[in-house]
């Protein structure tokens, strides 16, 4: 049973919990400080699904964006 990540914004905490959940804080800087951690960790758990919010893309966010893009290796489902 492989595991899936996921990705949302911490202001959802209440609604999605779950041992492979991170949460992102809405300002893009703080997105960018962790993302590559969040990304590790996924990795590590052996996560081969990982579920996204998609960040705004201009400024920092377009950096997040292209990062989450890449590590999805442009393999990119909208839902």
């Amino acid at each position: 049973d492989p595991l899936t990540g996921i990705l949302c914004y911490s202001d959802r905490k209440d609604e999605i919990k779950g041992k492979n959940v991170k949460y992102l804080e809405r300002s893009h800087t703080s997105q960018a400080h962790v993302l590559f951690g969040y990304l590790r960790s996924f990795n590590n758990s052996g996560a081969n699904t990982v579920y996204s919010v998609i960040p705004d893309s201009d400024g920092v966010g377009l950096a997040v964006l292209n990062r989450l893009i890449r590590a999805a290796g442009f393999n990119v489902i909208k839902v």
